[in-house]
Order: structure tokens, then C-alpha cells, then sequence
């Protein structure tokens, strides 16, 4: 191969050269500054991720998966990150409406009150603590009695005082929430709302099931270059079990071609990558996923920098609570087993 100054500036580091070093702990600090991160408490235990990244979710069917990379693509246009969202599941007919939803209180169901969870404290529903916000009590025993005048309270959820910090004792409440029917019509509405930012920020791809190979990603982003001189700071892959590539393995091996190619990406790209996978048939039955319950080929942790498993039990997926717990991580620590709910 032939070899060329431009070639060599790039790869080879003289640790002599200050401006070298400078330079790389410049850029060192600007990457452990927040360059995405998930909101509130989820946050703060999922940590800052940054360019170069792969992140991975995994879980059982039905449970959440599509929900979440939907979560954090809005998160990534509400973060001002430029976020490229590949579905290869839904059509788009199917996947457009449903990051509308959200971003907009919108309902596929008739328009009404519809109910959501929110964060309280058992102090502020039983009527125990004296600085609550509530001027009710909601809470009889085990039974909540809910009342439009409720207030919820978090005062002391995130307090720095440790012994303030102590007095929370996390309860959810059902919220309410007037939703517009998800048509046309109310689009037309809310569109002007979210224009400027999503022209900015937010783009979506849509391929039919196992079609989306690595050539037409890369297509897709030399389009967005040419037409709008955009390019992803964040790439959502729904999700990486149907993503096609060429390869002459047909067993484990396949499936580290593919984590290893999204690790490929994020490095070239300089972005981060997200994208989700199935849980074995053990992480259908159990109420926390840890590392023995990802489906598949156990070394694709080695190509990433987060793993983390989402998961219901039936009460929480009727109370619309979603359990995430960290299962490998790093470049932060983290307990099997704890979680985030």
C-alpha cells in the first residue's frame, strides 16, 4: 500500500507534540461533557454518551424495545443532536405517526383523558409528610383513591442533602392527560410546532425487513449530504436482529459481524450508535434481565459500550413503567441486578 503524509496524520500520535496533546485533551473533554443523555433519573444511571458509542437494549418481544430507541431518537432532536432514526421493522406508514406520538399528546383510540405515570413519594399520598405538596390524601392502605386536586411531590427525590434524600419513598401515580385524536388534521396542527426543529435535526429512514445493509446506510447518509448537508450525530438502528449483511458465516459468528460493523460505524462516523436486540426465552420469565438473559452470541458485549435490558411485569406494562437495568457498561459502574425504573 502506498503511504501518504495525509494517510499517516491521521493514525500515528507524537506524544512529544503538545499541540498533539492538547489537541486530544480538548477533545477528551469535550466528549465526557454531555453529549447525549436520557432525562432525570434514567439519566443519571444510563451516564453520558458520547461519539464513538454503541449502545445496545435488549428485551423480550412486546416489551418495549421499539418504544424506547423511539424515546431516545425524540431525546436526541430535543437535545439539539442531529438523529437519524433507521427503521427496518415498520413501514412508513407505521413508524412516522408513531415518533409523532412522541413528541404530541396524540391517541390512535377516540380523544379523551387518557391516564399516564408519574413519579410521587408515599409521604405526600398518605398525608405523613409535613412539607408535601399535596392538599389531599390519596392513599388508604394499599388502595389509591385518586382525586383531580392531587399534587404530586418529589422535593426530596433528588435533595443533596443525604438525610432529606432518605425521607422520599418512590410511589407512582396515574396523571391525566387530554389527548387529540392521531389524524391528519391534528398533524396539520401541531406540525408548525416541531418544524424548525425536526428540519434540523431529525430524519428517518425507512427499509423493508432484512434489506438494510451496510452499502445502503451508507447511501442514505451520502443523500442526506448531497441534498441537505446534513449528517447524524446519533444513528437509531430498529433493530440490529433484522439488519442484513454479506457475510460466509451462518452461525454465531453472523451475528458478531453485525455488532462489530455498528462499532465500525460509530468510529467513522464519529457518532453514536444505538440500536436494540431480543432476550432469550429465560428473560421472558423473569421480572430483571441481567446479562445471562441476552439472546444470541454472549461476545457482542465486547462491542459495545452499553447494555442494558428493558423489561415489564404485567402490572408495570398496565401502569406504563418501564424497568431498565444495566447488564454491561464501560466506562461507569453499575450493579447486576439494579435497576431504573
Amino acid at each position: 500500500q502506498k503511504v501518504t503524509l495525509e494517510i499517516d496524520s491521521k493514525v500515528i500520535i507524537n506524544p512529544a507534540d503538545l499541540e498533539e496533546q492538547e489537541r486530544i485533551y480538548t477533545k477528551r473533554d469535550e466528549e465526557e461533557a454531555h453529549f447525549f443523555q436520557m432525562p432525570g433519573d434514567l439519566g443519571r444511571y444510563l451516564g453520558n454518551q458520547k461519539r464513538g458509542d454503541v449502545v445496545g437494549y435488549y428485551g423480550p418481544a412486546k416489551k418495549g424495545k421499539t418504544f424506547t430507541l423511539i424515546d431516545n431518537y425524540k431525546h436526541g432532536v430535543l437535545s439539539k443532536r442531529k438523529t437519524l432514526f433507521w427503521s427496518i421493522e415498520m413501514t412508513e406508514t407505521e413508524v412516522l405517526p408513531r415518533t409523532n406520538k412522541a413528541f404530541f399528546p396524540m391517541t390512535d383510540k377516540e380523544e379523551g383523558m387518557y391516564s399516564f405515570p408519574v413519579f410521587d413519594c408515599v409521604h405526600n399520598q398518605c398525608a405523613e409528610c409535613v412539607d408535601r405538596l399535596s392538599p389531599t390524601r390519596i392513599l388508604e392502605g394499599d388502595e389509591i383513591l385518586p382525586d383531580p386536586t392531587h399534587v404530586v411531590c418529589t422535593k426530596c427525590k433528588g435533595h443533596p442533602d443525604y438525610k432529606e434524600k432518605e425521607r422520599y419513598k418512590m410511589a407512582v401515580y396515574q396523571d391525566t392527560i387530554y389527548r387529540k385524536k392521531d389524524d391528519i388534521f391534528e398533524m396539520r396542527k401541531q406540525h408548525a410546532r416541531m418544524k424548525k426543529l425536526w428540519h434540523q435535526f431529525g430524519r428517518i429512514s425507512c427499509h423493508p425487513k432484512y434489506t438494510l445493509t451496510y452499502d445502503k446506510m451508507m447511501r442514505d447518509l451520502d443523500i442526506l449530504w448531497k441534498r441537505d448537508q446534513w449528517f447524524p450525530d446519533i444513528m437509531i438502528i430498529d433493530y440490529i436482529d433484522i439488519l442484513q449483511i454479506d457475510s460466509k458465516f451462518d452461525d454465531y459468528r453472523l451475528e458478531d459481524e453485525k455488532w462489530k460493523l455498528l462499532a465500525k460505524i460509530a468510529g467513522e462516523c464519529n457518532c453514536l450508535m444505538i440500536t436494540a436486540t431480543q432476550a432469550n426465552k429465560a428473560g421472558h420469565s423473569t421480572d430483571v434481565l441481567t446479562a445471562e438473559h441476552q439472546g444470541g452470541f454472549y461476545g457482542k458485549n465486547r462491542h459495545v459500550n452499553l447494555m442494558v435490558g428493558l423489561n415489564q411485569k404485567p402490572e408495570n406494562k398496565a401502569e406504563g413503567i418501564m424497568n431498565f437495568g444495566i447488564s454491561e457498561a464501560r466506562s461507569q459502574e453499575y450493579i447486576q441486578g439494579q435497576m431504573c425504573a
